[in-house]
């Protein structure tokens, strides 16, 4: 009986020592995270990593993974990796979140690599996972080049395009810097400058980076008309266009985004009066004017966005209209002006 137990403990002892050994041969991750709000978090991903580790080989590994939301509706994410030496920098691309944090996982736990035990037991979740994938390995040291990836139908799928690098800049630090253009198609409503409130269309073009939006367009206000008490029984029509361009600042990079515009305006108002033993007269005057405003912009998907702004018009120039001397009409000395509609993206 005691020798038994004694061979028992013996083997006890034996099992705690080996458990003890392949936990600190297990890896050590360090883990960057940058992801927008409403991509899966740190935690998870490392829940993620550690689902597909099964039978990664140890070492220190040091990990940073830069998530981009789109602009035009394709999400990206630079995922760089080291570990004993060895380094791996990739840039992915796909259509959601959720798809690329899922192939900075299968790179990350493909860089991680497996054991030489793992190896001759037959695949692991992450070669499982990794199913389809192409890629040249890392090369030794900091000048290693990039390399081309493109991530096929992994499990779970993974819609993505990867694409190296352009240029030097750390895989946390880059992010898209060419410009999305769009056309929009605006209506707009108007007081204190035309007689009443007055409406109007307009069309912008735009190129709108990540806090910035430049943007250019046109305007043409529907004439109003309005008694003129001078000459009894004659009105005036009184109407005006303009061309515009700005600039205007945006809290967030995606989804909703409010801002700040600015822009300055240049066109011609005109006025007409008629009736009354008036013999017709129009007259055109320059408009000037810079305006200012809120703006708001939401994308509910990828190459659409609705605008709305709302501004406050401040002429520039005296635009006055008189019948005979007579002051007829003169625009407000300051304007309000709202706006809205839909733009295309490119």
């Amino acid at each position: 009986m005691r020798r038994l137990t004694i061979a028992l403990l013996g083997v006890l002892a034996a099992s705690l020592f080996a458990a003890s050994a392949r936990a600190d041969d297990s890896p050590s991750l360090h883990l960057e995270w940058d992801a927008p709000v409403g991509c899966p978090t740190r935690e998870r991903v490392l829940a993620r990593i550690a689902e597909l580790g099964e039978g990664l080989a140890g070492g220190e590994v040091t990990a940073r993974v830069a998530v981009t939301a789109p602009v035009t509706g394709t999400w990206s994410a630079h995922v760089f990796v080291r570990r004993n030496g060895l380094e791996s920098d990739r840039t992915l691309t796909a259509s959601s979140c959720a798809e690329v944090v899922d192939g900075a996982v299968v790179v990350i736990a493909l860089v991680l690599g497996p054991s030489e035990d793992s190896a001759t037991a037959g695949p692991t979740s992450a070669d499982r996972a990794a199913e389809g994938l192409t890629s040249t390995p890392p090369t030794q040291g900091p000048e290693a080049p990039s390399r081309e990836v493109r991530i096929a139908t992994p499990s779970p799928p993974l819609a993505a395009d990867v694409q190296a690098p352009r240029s030097s800049a750390s895989p946390i630090a880059g992010r898209p810097v060419r410009p999305v253009l769009g056309v929009a198609a605006v209506g707009l409503v108007e007081a204190a400058i035309l007689p009443g409130v007055s409406y109007g269309i307009g069309g912008l073009v735009s190129a709108s980076m990540q806090h910035l939006r430049l943007e250019a367009g046109a305007d043409v206000f529907a004439d109003r008309a309005m008694a003129i008490a001078a000459a009894p029984g004659s009105e005036g029509h009184f109407g005006f266009w303009s061309m515009h361009a700005g600039a205007c600042w945006l809290m967030f990079p995606v989804g909703w985004r409010p801002g700040w515009c600015a822009e300055l305006e240049w066109g011609q108002m005109s006025g007409r009066a008629i009736g009354g033993g008036v013999s017709t007269v129009d007259v055109q005057r320059t408009w000037l004017a810079v305006a200012s405003g809120p703006y708001l912009e939401w994308s509910p998907a990828g190459g659409v966005s609705i605008l709305a702004r709302a501004d406050a018009v401040l002429p520039l120039t005296p635009t006055t209209f008189a019948i005979d001397a007579i002051d007829v009409y003169r625009p407000g000395v300051l304007g309000a002006r709202l706006l809205a509609g839909g733009e295309l993206r490119f």
